[in-house]
């Protein structure tokens, strides 16, 4: 099996200097990671530009969702911002039998990461199908997530054992709580509380409420240092996985 730390990060209607301040970090690292998009930016083309990253789309499936009141359309929606695109992650992890056959059946979709074991090992991906000759739909879980994270109360370090077992090892930041460098939600919540749209939120804002100690962003670099010998987007590592099996 093979054992690898791998990043992502949901963007979740994040303004571009955040996803850029995330991105410039890896960068500079040399570091892949895979993306899951919500909506159209500026910045969404300088991702879809950068041989480091691998873009997939973050669907909202939930009521009142701005990507569509149907499940074809939505993803139809997030799908005509990223044409071909293999990987999704679903807002809040929605998912069931019917969205996840629709997916890879009916878009395409050859890798679902929505579904989190924190603490688990020997994590590792694997595949379903949903009729007799449809597609394999392979399934990456992931171990961290930093919104759930910051109700663990545990160090922001990858010194955690959860993070030393054997196994895969995907996690999932969000650019807003990079940005804040969140060790409790708490903080977010003060943002939340100007009443500024999100996208609206500018570097002032969260320098106010910025915090100054461990948190989700000194854990983010902790990570990128790890990973500069060797990274893989999503669908890389899948390609390797699948080569292995």
């Amino acid at each position: 099996m093979l054992n690898r730390f791998l990043l992502t990060l949901d963007i979740d209607w994040a303004p571009d200097w955040m996803v850029t301040e995330a991105a410039d970090l890896l960068v500079r690292a040399g570091v892949r990671a895979t993306w899951f998009v919500t909506h159209r930016s500026p910045v969404l083309t300088e991702l879809l530009s950068e041989p480091l990253f691998e873009v997939g789309v973050h669907p909202n499936f939930l009521p009142g969702s701005s990507h569509g009141s149907e499940p074809a359309s939505v993803m139809q929606h997030v799908l005509d911002m990223v044409p071909g695109a293999r990987t999704v992650r679903t807002h809040s992890l929605f998912q069931s039998e019917r969205h996840s056959q629709m997916m890879a059946e009916d878009f395409g979709i050859r890798t679902d990461c929505s579904l989190l074991l924190m603490d688990s090992a020997h994590v590792a991906p694997h595949r379903v199908r949903f009729s007799s000759q449809g597609p394999w739909l392979t399934r990456v879980p992931h171990v961290f997530q930093d919104n759930m994270f910051m109700f663990s109360g545990r160090r922001w370090s990858l010194d955690h054992s959860a993070f030393s077992s054997p196994g895969l090892k995907v996690f999932d930041f969000h650019p807003v709580h990079l940005a804040l460098n969140a060790h409790a939600f708490d903080v977010y919540e003060q943002l939340r509380c100007t009443g500024k749209p999100l996208a609206d939120v500018t570097r002032a804002d969260v320098q106010a409420l910025r915090n100054p100690g461990a948190g989700a962003a000194t854990l983010f670099r902790s990570l990128i240092d790890r990973m500069r010998d060797g990274s893989f987007t999503i669908d890389q590592y899948v390609d390797l996985w699948e080569a292995e099996s």
